[in-house]
């Protein structure tokens, strides 16, 4: 098994922000461009977006329990239809927080 930090038991994309928000806190993380520059988000902003929103979703139940077949697992899913951008990413690490699967509905589909 290969992991990205060794020693470290990081298998998640969740677990890899947590670690990174704890590491290197202020380096930039996801960039939009505006105009001819990037306007950087770091790690610890990332985190804090993506976790208040995590809390959004639950307290206005975007995201419902559901069951199939009878089955007694709990799924919860989100849709995002999006470009590739920043805001998407947040939103894929919010649903991460509460164990939701982001169901991505490109742009391109439509």
């Amino acid at each position: 098994m290969a992991t990205p930090f060794e020693g470290e038991n990081i298998d998640t994309l969740l677990k890899a922000l947590r670690r990174n928000c704890e590491k290197i806190p202020n380096s930039d993380f996801l960039g939009t461009r505006k105009g001819d520059i990037y306007e950087w988000a770091t790690y610890k902003d990332v985190q804090d977006m993506a976790e208040n929103l995590s809390y959004g979703f639950m307290e206005l139940g975007l995201s419902p329990d559901c069951n199939f077949d009878g089955d007694s697992k709990i799924w919860r899913f989100i849709g995002i239809q999006s470009k590739n951008r920043q805001e998407w990413v947040i939103t894929n690490l919010a649903n991460m927080h509460n164990k939701i699967t982001t169901v991505a509905l490109y742009d391109t589909l439509g």
